[in-house]
């Protein structure tokens, strides 16, 4: 039974850190293997099948990301080698209607008239989720309108802060801010559908997975470390087990992950197969997650005719390759180490995940 839990708290967190732009183990398990180094990067090369002067470049990104990493060189070739930058929804640019999505967000994530999220939650869940944000100066009373979706985005965003990985460190965030004003920005999907996707979970099965989240707080961030330290070293079979295989394994999860991957990667590839008939290079961003398996975004494109090619690691030694990396920071000791979450706005709305 424990296991069958640890596995969902581990897929939920693999697909917030990988899968969803969304910012949002008792002991380490056993037996998997430690992310090896590949000396390539989670970065591919497409030429278009329909047009000789369509080109794209595909780069799998962590939602979420150690503040001091630097981009290898061949990323930034890329990014300058674009004319305009895709990535899955964008939330942050001049262009985007932030404050239209946190009010979307809000009208969503409301619990129907009459319920609370005491109500909706088992007790002992309940009492934990208030004892969590206490630690972590946020007081539970102003949440009790919402679904339990919204609080595992925010749980979820304190443990891969506290993890070293906060999200406003992720790589389609920085290339994004990179950007706004600089290049045409696109998005493959809208806000609203990435949160249609938490949102149409069972209220039940959002319950059990909150709860089952805040039982395994410390597996959780040793998996998120885990996580982006696979993917830093070009790991794709780790990236794979852990995200693809647990969510699709899962009777609990399974239509959550044909939601999350099948469908959406079947959409994401049609619309980069239009791209790619344009006369444009792209630099297409998107989780991870959506980069792996037979299913992921590089296979279904390869099955549609157009070349794949991924990109190696620049070499040690070469120009602009980054230097020798130290230590990764170990993770924060305290919950109050953690950068907390922005403030809930003074009428009780959540921040936006």
């Amino acid at each position: 039974m424990k296991s069958g839990r640890l596995r969902r708290g581990r897929a939920l967190v693999a697909l917030l850190l990988l899968a969803l732009v969304l910012p949002a183990c008792a002991t380490r398990p056993r037996g998997p293997r430690a992310p090896r180094e590949t000396g390539q990067l989670v970065l591919w090369e497409i030429q278009s099948a329909a047009n000789p002067r369509g080109r794209a470049y595909l780069l799998g990104s962590v939602h979420a990301a150690r503040p001091d990493f630097v981009f290898d060189p061949a990323i930034d070739r890329a990014y300058e080698a674009a004319d305009a930058l895709v990535i899955e929804a964008d939330i942050t640019s001049e262009a985007a209607d932030a404050f239209g999505f946190l009010q979307r967000t809000i009208e969503m994530a409301t619990l129907p008239e009459g319920q609370t999220l005491d109500q909706v939650l088992p007790k002992p869940t309940y009492d934990r989720l208030g004892e969590f944000l206490r630690e972590r100066g946020q007081p539970l009373e102003l949440y009790r309108r919402f679904e339990p979706w919204l609080l595992m985005t925010m749980v979820t965003s304190y443990i891969f802060a506290e993890a070293g990985l906060p999200p406003e460190g992720g790589v389609d965030l920085r290339l994004s801010s990179r950007a706004d004003g600089k290049k045409p920005i696109l998005a493959l999907e809208t806000p609203e559908f990435q949160l249609s996707l938490f949102d149409s979970l069972p209220i039940d099965v959002q319950a059990g997975m909150l709860g089952e989240m805040l039982e395994q707080e410390e597996e959780l961030r040793a998996l998120s470390a885990r996580l982006f330290e696979a993917w830093e070293r070009g790991d794709l079979d780790v990236l794979e087990s852990e995200t693809i295989s647990p969510a699709r394994d899962d009777p609990k999860l399974r239509a959550f992950y044909e939601k999350v991957y099948v469908a959406r990667n079947q959409s994401m590839s049609q619309r980069i197969d239009a791209l790619l008939r344009e006369e444009r290079t792209y630099l297409i961003v998107v989780g991870a997650g959506h980069v792996v398996g037979e299913q992921g975004i590089p296979a279904l494109l390869s099955r549609s005719g157009h070349r794949i090619v991924r990109i190696p690691k620049t070499p040690p030694g070469a120009p602009g390759a980054p230097a020798p990396e130290a230590a990764a920071p170990a993770a924060a000791a305290t919950p109050a180490s953690a950068p907390a979450p922005p403030a809930p706005a003074s009428d009780g709305a959540p921040p936006a995940p």
